[in-house]
């Protein structure tokens, strides 16, 4: 199952980087993959240290999501939908 939402994910996220490069109209996917990349290295990089520091893994995961889910409230009215074409 893991598996399978990962994929599911990765699809969603290439198809609005896709609709991104063409409203843009100038290549931007190598870009998003890019910054995707460095998201899980930091991601990684966050939850190493906590767990380094003691913190048991539940609690690691849970104060990395809190810190996700409002970066996700600001970002989520900027991403495109079919209402901006």
């Amino acid at each position: 199952m893991f598996g399978a939402g990962l994929g599911i994910l990765d699809v969603a996220i290439n198809v609005q980087a896709v609709e991104v490069e063409k409203a843009a109209r100038k290549p931007m996917i190598s870009g998003f993959h890019g910054f995707f990349s460095l998201g899980g290295i930091f991601g990684a990089g966050a939850i190493s240290l906590l767990l380094s520091v003691g913190l048991p893994q539940l609690i690691s995961v849970t104060l990395v999501l809190l810190l996700m889910l409002p970066l996700l409230a600001v970002s989520l009215p900027m991403l495109m939908n079919a209402r901006l074409h």
